[in-house]
């Protein structure tokens, strides 16, 4: 089935069909798997997730695999955590608290998997990056909006995963297709159908799937509502700074009724949307240094 991507010649509305159904089908089938991501990272965030693991358990883990260990101990001793410096992975797992560990964990599970893809490099580095702020900017706009939701940053995260799942889809193709925009536009048709997807053969938190399937529309589940909303507006932040998903017009863009509806939904004033506005600024000025 992958190869007949590659059969396809752009342009044109019916291959933009044809390429919709051929990667909606590779989702829905049996036989899919999604973007690998180390399995010990994934039983660290269900572990972490637990109010019932025990501290020593989520060590243990951490411990088997270096490159989230040395994560660990690099962010516990930032300047942001405290100046004693740390060596154990035990007291800096304490210091920074779970919330911030499965934070750690899942961002260098992604990055792992999206430099284990060779094809679409630049397109799905591009997508990693744009999420990754995004993932922050969720914070900023949750805390000024008032939303208590511990998961926003997983979900900034982990919003377009689809976009890199329908990538690592075309890239396994026998003869991978140029990304020319309707391939872009049908990658962009199904990539948060395809998002929450992937999030359940993680077996990661349903809720997870519920807010990202929705941040490019109105959640029909009053309580996601507010959370797909901060991760709405969180993501065209991050595009408004030049940090967009794809370099693409059209793709991967919010209406602006849809904008409105989640600034209402989260009480954001124009005066309060300027604010956060400048503080995206800086936050992607201090990443791109």
């Amino acid at each position: 089935m992958l190869a007949a991507l590659a059969k396809i010649e752009p342009p044109g509305n019916d291959d933009v069909d044809a390429l919709r159904k051929l990667l909606s089908d590779a989702f829905r089938s049996p036989d899919y798997r999604p973007p690998l991501l180390p399995d010990v990272a994934l039983k660290i965030v269900r572990l972490a997730s637990s109010p019932d693991t025990d501290t020593s358990q989520i060590v243990t883990l951490i411990e088997r695999d270096p490159l989230i260990a040395a994560r660990v101990i690099q962010v516990a001793n930032s300047p942001l955590y405290g100046t004693r410096s740390l060596a154990s992975i035990l007291d800096a797992t304490v210091r920074l608290g779970r919330r911030t560990i499965v934070q750690i964990v899942m961002e260098v599970a992604l990055q792992s998997a999206v430099l284990s893809v060779t094809t679409y490099q630049a397109s799905i580095q591009r997508v990693f990056d744009h999420s990754l702020v995004t993932a922050h900017l969720s914070k900023i706009v949750a805390k000024a909006a008032g939303v208590a939701d511990e998961s926003v940053y997983l979900s900034g995260l982990l919003h377009d995963i689809g976009i890199i799942g329908a990538l690592t889809v075309l890239a396994d193709s026998d003869d991978p297709p140029k990304l020319a925009l309707d391939m872009w536009m049908a990658v962009d048709d199904l990539h948060t159908e395809a998002a929450s997807i992937i999030v359940e053969h993680w077996k990661l938190p349903e809720e997870l799937g519920a807010v990202i399937r929705h941040h490019h529309g109105v959640n029909p589940d009053p309580k996601f509502a507010p959370s797909s909303s901060v991760v709405c507006l969180a993501e065209r932040l991050a595009t408004d700074c030049g940090l967009g998903a794809c370099a693409v017009h059209g793709v991967d863009t919010t209406a602006t009724p849809i904008l409105q509806r989640a600034k209402d939904t989260l009480g954001l004033n124009d005066k309060k949307w300027e604010t956060l506005q400048s503080e995206a600024k800086m936050l992607v000025e201090l990443f791109n240094d």
